[in-house]
């Protein structure tokens, strides 16, 4: 999680717009954001192509990313 909190700290997000969401289940519901960042004095723009899994853990919805081992 600290490399992940690491990368978002260098790339502050300037916009987004949600492009796709997938309701299937309380764990299992693939949210895919465009989103604009903001990289050091260019004037740029930068997109990266985001994917949430929202998923309602004991009641409440908590916002996950999908991790690579």
């Amino acid at each position: 999680i600290e490399q992940t909190m690491s990368l978002l700290k260098k790339f502050p997000v300037q916009s987004y717009v949600i492009e796709s969401i997938i309701y299937d289940s309380a764990v299992n519901n693939p949210t895919r954001c465009k989103v604009l960042v903001k990289t050091g004095n260019s004037d740029v723009p930068v997109h990266f192509t985001w994917i949430f899994n929202p998923i309602n853990y004991l009641g409440e919805w908590k916002l996950c990313f999908p991790m690579n081992k």
